[in-house]
Protein backbone atom coordinates (compact mmCIF):
# COMPACT_ATOMS: atom_id res chain seq x y z
CA UNK A 1 0.00 0.00 0.00
CA UNK A 2 2.44 2.28 0.86
CA UNK A 3 4.57 2.17 -2.45
CA UNK A 4 0.95 2.50 -3.95
CA UNK A 5 0.42 5.68 -2.46
CA UNK A 6 3.86 7.19 -2.98
CA UNK A 7 3.24 6.87 -6.47
CA UNK A 8 -0.47 8.24 -6.63
CA UNK A 9 1.15 11.46 -4.51
CA UNK A 10 3.84 12.05 -6.67
CA UNK A 11 2.05 11.90 -9.66
CA UNK A 12 -1.08 14.37 -8.32
CA UNK A 13 2.09 16.41 -7.33
CA UNK A 14 3.74 17.04 -10.68
CA UNK A 15 -0.08 17.21 -12.23
CA UNK A 16 -0.88 20.00 -9.81
CA UNK A 17 2.33 21.85 -10.78
CA UNK A 18 1.54 21.32 -14.47
CA UNK A 19 3.16 18.50 -15.84
CA UNK A 20 0.52 16.43 -17.58
CA UNK A 21 2.74 13.80 -19.10
CA UNK A 22 3.56 12.38 -16.04
CA UNK A 23 1.41 8.79 -15.51
CA UNK A 24 2.00 6.02 -12.55
CA UNK A 25 1.96 2.55 -12.45
CA UNK A 26 1.04 0.46 -9.17
CA UNK A 27 0.28 -2.72 -8.45
CA UNK A 28 -3.99 -4.28 -8.53
CA UNK A 29 -2.94 -5.64 -4.66
CA UNK A 30 -6.39 -6.83 -5.36
CA UNK A 31 -8.10 -3.30 -4.38
CA UNK A 32 -6.39 -0.69 -6.53
CA UNK A 33 -8.01 0.50 -9.82
CA UNK A 34 -6.91 2.46 -13.06
CA UNK A 35 -7.76 5.81 -12.87
CA UNK A 36 -7.09 8.71 -16.41
CA UNK A 37 -2.91 9.22 -14.71
CA UNK A 38 -2.57 6.15 -12.80
CA UNK A 39 -2.49 2.25 -14.36
CA UNK A 40 -2.35 -0.76 -12.76
CA UNK A 41 -0.50 -3.40 -13.85
CA UNK A 42 -2.21 -6.79 -14.73
CA UNK A 43 -5.76 -5.44 -13.11
CA UNK A 44 -7.74 -8.03 -11.67
CA UNK A 45 -5.15 -10.88 -13.34
CA UNK A 46 -2.06 -10.42 -10.51
CA UNK A 47 -2.07 -9.46 -7.13
CA UNK A 48 1.74 -7.43 -8.22
CA UNK A 49 4.39 -6.97 -10.49
CA UNK A 50 5.96 -9.81 -8.84
CA UNK A 51 2.68 -12.12 -10.61
CA UNK A 52 4.43 -11.42 -13.89
CA UNK A 53 7.92 -11.42 -13.23
CA UNK A 54 8.14 -14.10 -11.35
CA UNK A 55 5.63 -15.91 -13.88
CA UNK A 56 6.54 -20.42 -13.31
CA UNK A 57 7.81 -19.84 -17.03
CA UNK A 58 10.33 -17.37 -16.84
CA UNK A 59 11.53 -18.34 -13.26
CA UNK A 60 12.12 -21.89 -15.22
CA UNK A 61 13.82 -20.31 -18.05
CA UNK A 62 15.97 -18.42 -15.51
CA UNK A 63 16.76 -21.73 -13.66
CA UNK A 64 17.89 -23.49 -17.01
CA UNK A 65 20.12 -20.22 -17.91
CA UNK A 66 21.92 -19.60 -14.63
CA UNK A 67 22.03 -23.23 -12.72
CA UNK A 68 20.86 -25.87 -14.93
CA UNK A 69 19.73 -27.62 -11.44
CA UNK A 70 16.40 -28.54 -12.21
CA UNK A 71 15.77 -32.41 -12.65
CA UNK A 72 13.71 -31.57 -16.33
CA UNK A 73 11.96 -34.75 -16.66
CA UNK A 74 9.74 -34.06 -13.34
CA UNK A 75 8.94 -31.12 -15.96
CA UNK A 76 8.42 -33.47 -18.61
CA UNK A 77 11.46 -32.73 -20.66
CA UNK A 78 13.99 -34.92 -22.00
CA UNK A 79 17.84 -34.96 -19.92
CA UNK A 80 19.28 -33.68 -23.03
CA UNK A 81 16.34 -29.88 -23.05
CA UNK A 82 18.18 -27.38 -23.45
CA UNK A 83 17.41 -23.44 -22.61
CA UNK A 84 16.89 -22.42 -26.23
CA UNK A 85 14.34 -25.03 -27.31
CA UNK A 86 11.79 -23.67 -24.85
CA UNK A 87 10.35 -21.63 -27.94
CA UNK A 88 10.18 -24.40 -29.93
CA UNK A 89 7.50 -26.18 -27.38
CA UNK A 90 3.86 -26.74 -27.29
CA UNK A 91 1.60 -24.84 -25.09
CA UNK A 92 0.36 -28.48 -23.37
CA UNK A 93 4.55 -28.33 -22.67
CA UNK A 94 4.66 -24.87 -21.60
CA UNK A 95 1.52 -25.61 -19.46
CA UNK A 96 3.00 -28.83 -18.22
CA UNK A 97 6.23 -26.82 -17.04
CA UNK A 98 4.35 -24.21 -15.63
CA UNK A 99 2.00 -26.30 -13.55
CA UNK A 100 4.83 -28.43 -12.49
CA UNK A 101 6.66 -25.37 -11.03
CA UNK A 102 3.23 -24.39 -9.52
CA UNK A 103 3.29 -27.82 -7.59
CA UNK A 104 6.83 -27.18 -6.19
CA UNK A 105 5.39 -23.72 -5.06
CA UNK A 106 2.54 -25.75 -3.60
CA UNK A 107 0.17 -22.63 -5.92
CA UNK A 108 -1.14 -25.33 -7.67
CA UNK A 109 -4.83 -25.36 -6.38
CA UNK A 110 -7.51 -24.07 -8.70
CA UNK A 111 -10.10 -23.81 -5.79
CA UNK A 112 -10.44 -19.76 -6.27
CA UNK A 113 -10.52 -20.20 -10.23
CA UNK A 114 -8.08 -19.57 -12.99
CA UNK A 115 -6.77 -17.14 -14.83
CA UNK A 116 -5.08 -17.37 -18.70
CA UNK A 117 -2.15 -15.63 -18.97
CA UNK A 118 -1.18 -14.44 -22.58
CA UNK A 119 2.08 -13.97 -23.69
CA UNK A 120 3.71 -11.61 -26.22
CA UNK A 121 4.23 -14.27 -28.36
CA UNK A 122 0.58 -15.48 -28.51
CA UNK A 123 1.27 -18.34 -25.73
CA UNK A 124 -1.95 -18.73 -23.53
CA UNK A 125 -1.20 -20.46 -20.29
CA UNK A 126 -3.72 -21.31 -17.35
CA UNK A 127 -2.83 -20.25 -13.91
CA UNK A 128 -4.96 -21.03 -10.66
CA UNK A 129 -5.63 -17.36 -9.04
CA UNK A 130 -4.00 -18.91 -6.18
CA UNK A 131 -0.95 -18.29 -7.26
CA UNK A 132 -1.42 -14.92 -9.10
CA UNK A 133 -3.53 -13.65 -6.25
CA UNK A 134 -0.50 -14.50 -4.51
CA UNK A 135 1.68 -10.89 -2.35
CA UNK A 136 4.55 -10.52 -4.46
CA UNK A 137 6.85 -10.04 -1.70
CA UNK A 138 5.97 -13.34 -0.40
CA UNK A 139 6.29 -15.22 -3.98
CA UNK A 140 9.96 -14.36 -4.13
CA UNK A 141 10.71 -15.71 -0.74
CA UNK A 142 8.70 -18.60 -1.73
CA UNK A 143 10.90 -19.49 -4.68
CA UNK A 144 13.77 -18.70 -2.45
CA UNK A 145 12.55 -21.53 -0.14
CA UNK A 146 11.87 -24.36 -2.73
CA UNK A 147 14.65 -23.17 -5.04
CA UNK A 148 17.62 -22.46 -2.85
CA UNK A 149 19.85 -22.00 -5.89
CA UNK A 150 18.20 -18.91 -6.64
CA UNK A 151 19.34 -17.50 -3.10
CA UNK A 152 22.63 -17.09 -5.09
CA UNK A 153 21.30 -13.83 -7.11
CA UNK A 154 21.36 -12.64 -3.47
CA UNK A 155 18.80 -11.83 -0.78
CA UNK A 156 17.97 -8.21 -1.77
CA UNK A 157 14.68 -7.81 -2.58
CA UNK A 158 14.24 -6.95 -6.01
CA UNK A 159 17.61 -9.08 -7.33
CA UNK A 160 15.40 -11.68 -8.56
CA UNK A 161 13.28 -9.84 -10.92
CA UNK A 162 16.20 -8.18 -12.18
CA UNK A 163 18.06 -11.43 -12.91
CA UNK A 164 14.74 -12.52 -14.64
CA UNK A 165 14.62 -9.18 -16.86
CA UNK A 166 18.13 -9.08 -17.62
CA UNK A 167 17.97 -13.41 -18.79
CA UNK A 168 14.91 -14.37 -19.32
CA UNK A 169 12.66 -11.95 -20.98
CA UNK A 170 15.68 -10.74 -22.60
CA UNK A 171 16.49 -14.05 -24.03
CA UNK A 172 12.87 -14.96 -24.39
CA UNK A 173 10.68 -11.61 -25.08
CA UNK A 174 7.88 -13.83 -26.59
CA UNK A 175 7.43 -15.28 -23.24
CA UNK A 176 6.63 -11.66 -21.65
CA UNK A 177 3.15 -11.48 -20.25
CA UNK A 178 1.16 -9.43 -22.34
CA UNK A 179 0.09 -7.46 -19.17
CA UNK A 180 3.36 -5.39 -19.57
CA UNK A 181 2.27 -4.04 -23.31
CA UNK A 182 -1.15 -3.66 -22.52
CA UNK A 183 -0.21 -1.14 -19.69
CA UNK A 184 2.26 0.92 -21.66
CA UNK A 185 -0.39 0.61 -24.68
CA UNK A 186 -2.63 2.63 -22.12
CA UNK A 187 -0.17 5.04 -21.53
CA UNK A 188 0.98 5.54 -24.70
CA UNK A 189 -3.25 6.36 -26.00
CA UNK A 190 -2.66 9.35 -23.25
CA UNK A 191 0.29 11.01 -24.73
Amino acid sequence: TGNCETVKGQVNVFRQNGVDTIYGIIDWDKKNSSSDNIFVLGENKGYSIESFILDPLLVFILSMINYGKLDLEEFGLSKTFRFPEIEKLSSEELQNITENMLKKLALHSAETGNTIRKYLGGTEITLPNSFCFYPGHDLEKRYQSILPFLNSIGQKEGQLKREIINKAMHHFPRLIPEEFQATFAKIKQKT
